[in-house]
């Protein structure tokens, strides 16, 4: 996650090297990982969130001028348990936002 939020820093509405490089950083023999990237302005003062359409440049230079942006990367695999007595739930997510100006 940590490598799809740090390539978002730089390259904000590359979905798709978002993408790629939170699934390059997934270990060797892992189950296979879905990635979705979603955009937002961020409210300075609440830190309340607004979702934009996309990642388009043109979304998010939408937001105002004194508002931030925020992407957030979210990854989903399938979890499979060492023992049939963990076995609840069978997809687990984790998510990274990134904030920036």
């Amino acid at each position: 996650m940590r490598s799809g939020g740090a390539y978002a820093m730089s390259r904000p509405t590359d979905l798709p090297g978002i993408q790629n490089a939170v699934a390059a950083a997934v270990p060797v023999g892992w189950p296979a990982v879905s990635v979705s990237v979603s955009c937002s302005c961020m409210d300075p003062g609440s830190g309340a969130l607004t979702s934009l359409p996309s990642c388009l440049a043109t979304d998010l230079d939408s937001c105002s001028a004194t508002s931030g942006k925020a992407i957030s990367v979210t990854a989903t695999m399938a979890y499979t348990a060492l023992s049939p007595l963990f076995a609840l739930p069978n997809t687990t997510a984790a998510t990274y936002v990134v904030r920036f100006q």
